[in-house]
């Protein structure tokens, strides 16, 4: 018995020492605030000093990415300079081909542009579909159009001419300011694409100004590519048929392959009637000027 009031006795001080802890313990002290501010003001960019980026690449089937090209972005261009530019503009090559004497559609080479993969390593020739970035620092979100003109008219260096149509599918548009998905960047997109269904083309040869996509008040601001094709090698030309672009017949047994023409961007065609072609030298290559123009006319609401 004696025990066990040893052992009460022992709790009853144990807890009256924690009692008298908890009401020794001092008063929280008062909190006092003070309040400062940070500040920052924007100026519309496209300034003196312009730090390449990153040009998304429009191919939603393909995740890479080409570096910036210091070469390509030439200030003495209006177009590409100020605060709202093109930050690339593509050259379009048909490449070489044997001349048929009859109308004949050609289709484009992919471009080349280098690109650095996720391990750092540099891949100097990636391809990628023909496409052409815009980039509006100007502030706020708006809008802007960019159109085409092309005459359909090729010269060679000897002044001979000849007639031609070029033909753009309808474009995709990848932004380079917001990640893919997001709802600031679905928000953004560009909404006026010029071009009917998918798969069908549109002829930017009518010696007019042609609008090839425009952005409504609200949209288009950061950079964003619009590119005609893809890499995906079902989009590719096949080399199959006159044109080359003919889908190989199930079943059918060493079909006859034209390597000049597979492997082509089907995103692009220049369609060639039959005419008086020259194939003699320097003489045998045709040239074509596209004016492209960005403005700041917002797209309809």
């Amino acid at each position: 018995m004696k025990r066990v009031m040893t052992s009460l006795t022992l709790c009853t001080v144990v807890l009256s020492g924690l009692a008298l802890t908890a009401h020794a313990a001092p008063d929280t002290p008062d909190a006092r605030q003070s309040k400062t501010e940070a500040d920052i003001t924007f100026e519309p960019g496209g300034g003196e000093v312009i730090v390449p980026t990153k040009d998304p690449n429009p191919d939603p089937n393909d995740p890479r990415t080409p570096d910036p090209d210091p070469h390509v972005y030439n200030p003495a261009e209006p177009g590409q300079k100020g605060p709202l530019r093109f930050t690339y503009v593509p050259n379009i090559s048909f490449g070489k081909t044997a001349l048929i004497a009859q109308t004949q559609n050609y289709y484009a080479n992919y471009m080349n542009r280098p690109y650095t993969k996720e391990d750092g390593t540099k891949v100097e020739a990636g391809i990628y579909p023909t496409f052409f970035t815009v980039e509006d620092v100007r502030g706020g979100a708006k809008g802007w159009t960019v159109k085409v003109k092309n005459s359909g008219e090729f010269t060679n260096s000897s002044n001979e001419k000849i007639n031609a149509t070029l033909w753009f599918k309808k474009p995709n548009v990848r932004s380079g300011t917001f990640s893919d998905g997001s709802t600031s960047g679905d928000a953004q997109k560009p909404s006026y694409l010029t071009g009917l269904a998918d798969g069908n083309y549109f002829n930017i040869s009518t010696d007019s100004d042609v609008t090839l996509v425009q952005a409504k008040v609200g949209q288009g601001y950061g950079k964003w590519s619009v590119g005609y094709g893809s890499t995906k090698e079902e989009d590719k030309t096949t080399g199959y048929g006159l044109d080359g672009n003919v889908q190989i017949p199930a079943g059918t047994q060493n079909p006859t392959i034209d390597m000049a023409k597979k492997g082509k961007n089907s995103g692009i065609k220049l369609e060639v009637p039959a005419q008086v072609i020259n194939t003699d030298g320097d003489k045998a290559t045709y040239k074509s000027t596209l004016e492209w123009t960005i403005s700041n006319e917002p797209g309809p609401a």
